[in-house]
């Protein structure tokens, strides 16, 4: 009877209680004793039981207030405050750090909503927030000028993502710090993010948007700047900023 299964089994009693997973823990896997399961069984319905899964839900609330701030306090604004509550119990939790938690809420938003700016919004604050946790090292010295890259392909970069905003994302941020009426939608303004850009975003120009677009899947090089040779400039910005790589 490993200490280390009664272990799993206790966090995942705590996960699926917390969830709505209940019905699918299954327990069967681990190396439990006949003791050890009708304990279990009996700790569901103690008090202490209950007060650390209250604990572990408090916790997890705190966390996506730290992982996404700016995403909340639009739900918030939208009356859209219960898709929390709706994550929290259709996602169990399968991590303790910020960058998991902010990926799994983004993907529950996208999924479960259609409002574009709050899309936008929840892509923009997770991809800041793996950016800050997960410093990259820098970037190759090589530039898509040099001959030694000419055989070289170029994609988008690890932690680099194009968003698109319906509205200009300055005006967005100001109208929730400041209880502000939000913006109306206005058209598309992209938004670059990436590990080399100053404050880790900016506006992207419809030329970097088009590359960028291009680079999602492998591009040669040579054959990337023979559609446009003005793009030799645009192509090294973006690798210098960490946008993109050469593969």
């Amino acid at each position: 009877m490993p200490l280390h299964d009664l272990q799993i089994a206790m966090v995942e009693m705590i996960h699926s209680h917390t969830s709505d997973a209940a019905d699918n823990m299954d327990l069967n896997r681990l190396d439990l004793s006949a003791e050890e399961r009708t304990w279990l069984h009996a700790l569901k319905a103690s008090k202490g039981f209950k007060v650390t899964c209250d604990v572990q839900k408090w916790w997890r609330k705190a966390r996506l207030q730290i992982a996404a701030p700016l995403t909340l306090r639009l739900l918030d604004r939208l009356q859209l405050q219960a898709l929390v509550e709706e994550y929290m119990r259709a996602t169990p939790c399968r991590s303790l750090y910020f960058v998991p938690e902010a990926m799994s809420f983004k993907t529950f938003i996208c999924e479960h909503t259609k409002d574009p700016l709050l899309h936008a919004l929840t892509m923009f604050e997770s991809a800041l927030k793996a950016i800050h946790e997960y410093r990259l090292s820098p970037v190759s010295p090589m530039e898509p000028s040099s001959n030694r890259c000419r055989n070289f392909s170029v994609t988008v970069a690890p932690m680099s993502q194009l968003i698109e905003f319906p509205a200009a994302p300055e005006k967005l941020l100001c109208a929730l710090m400041l209880n502000q009426p939000l913006p109306n939608a206005e058209g598309p303004h992209p938004v670059l993010v990436a590990p080399g850009v100053r404050k880790y975003w900016r506006a992207a120009t419809t030329m970097e948007r088009e590359v960028l677009h291009q680079c999602a899947a492998p591009q040669p090089l040579d054959s990337l700047l023979e559609k446009g040779p003005h793009k030799i400039r645009v192509v090294e910005r973006l690798i210098s900023e960490r946008a993109l790589r050469l593969v």
